[in-house]
């Protein structure tokens, strides 16, 4: 814990809300002379109560205004954790991560979604991810229509609210977002709408419709369409 770089957070102005509460829980990690910290998504979830996607948003926002910056350092066993380093005043002449043992912080290390995948199947200790050999992504063919990344935000999305998918489940979502694209829906504001609410499936509405196909009904603005 730094009082400093914590003191130094509070008195910033950050492009949002939640993005100044990640801010603070960052600087809350910080080591207050280098401005470096490498808390762990999970831990940064849960101290915000912001899912996957937020966070990911917010640390964009907080690089964009010049708050954070990634130190170009890395750690852990996979190589791939981002090092972050806040814009302290003492932190401009300290721009190395200093050697340490390889042992990761408590509260863990800020890693991409796929460096998170790969240490949890081959941790024993964490009972999840092992039954899957390389991956625990759900094996089902995309398609055209659905971009990866809108894919990988679903799946983390799933995985945030404790409800993952498995393959069966992963093909049920998929079937129902193929059938509302034929009836002139945008993939892309489906999945955002359900994220951005919590849903555990995708509910067409007003705001994601895009070119209404023949026979269908419009119920209104901000009325759910029901699915036949």
């Amino acid at each position: 814990m730094s009082v400093e770089a914590i003191t130094w957070a509070l008195k910033q102005t950050a492009p949002n809300a939640s993005s100044k509460h990640l801010l603070t829980v960052l600087a809350n990690c910080a080591d207050a002379v280098t401005g470096l910290c490498w808390p762990s998504a999970a831990y940064l979830e849960e101290t915000t109560q912001q899912n996957t996607k937020t966070v990911y948003i917010n640390l964009r926002r907080l690089k964009e205004a010049g708050l954070i910056a990634d130190s170009g350092e890395r750690r852990g066993a996979t190589g791939q954790i981002v090092v972050y380093r806040l814009a302290l005043p003492t932190a401009s002449d300290h721009g190395t991560l200093p050697k340490t043992d390889t042992k990761a912080p408590e509260n863990g290390s800020l890693v991409p979604v796929e460096a998170t995948r790969k240490e949890r199947q081959s941790d024993p200790k964490s009972g999840h991810g092992n039954e899957r050999n390389k991956t625990d992504l759900p094996a089902v063919a995309l398609p055209a229509f659905l971009a990866p990344a809108v894919w990988q935000a679903w799946i983390d999305h799933r995985r945030a609210i404790k409800k993952p998918l498995t393959d069966y489940t992963a093909k049920l979502a998929l079937n129902r977002l193929t059938k509302l694209v034929g009836q002139g829906h945008d993939p892309v504001r489906l999945v955002d709408e359900a994220i951005l609410n919590c849903w555990q499936s995708f509910y067409p509405n007003a705001s994601t419709k895009t070119t209404a196909p023949p026979g269908s009904r419009h119920l209104g603005a901000g009325r759910l369409e029901p699915v036949l």
